[in-house]
């Protein structure tokens, strides 16, 4: 079970006038993975450290424009 969750070295840019997530990075207690994406603009990360994951949600079209996490307390 995933119990830990940190959403790192993760980027967001503008193109075309839309801001759209650019890389995504995931880091949790079993694995830490490669980045999603191209891994240019401006950094973010989402730690979370409280609650159970209990599902993912974005929203796209011909960009990643979103990108959340479900989580039970």
């Amino acid at each position: 079970m995933l119990t830990d969750l940190d959403i790192r070295k993760c980027s967001y840019d503008t193109y075309v006038g839309i801001t759209v997530i650019t890389s995504l990075a995931f880091q949790t207690n079993k694995k830490t993975t490669e980045h999603y994406g191209t891994n240019q603009g401006t950094s973010f990360s989402l730690p979370i450290s409280k609650g159970h994951i209990v599902g993912f949600t974005g929203n796209y079209g011909d960009f990643l424009d979103s990108f959340g996490v479900i989580l039970h307390a």
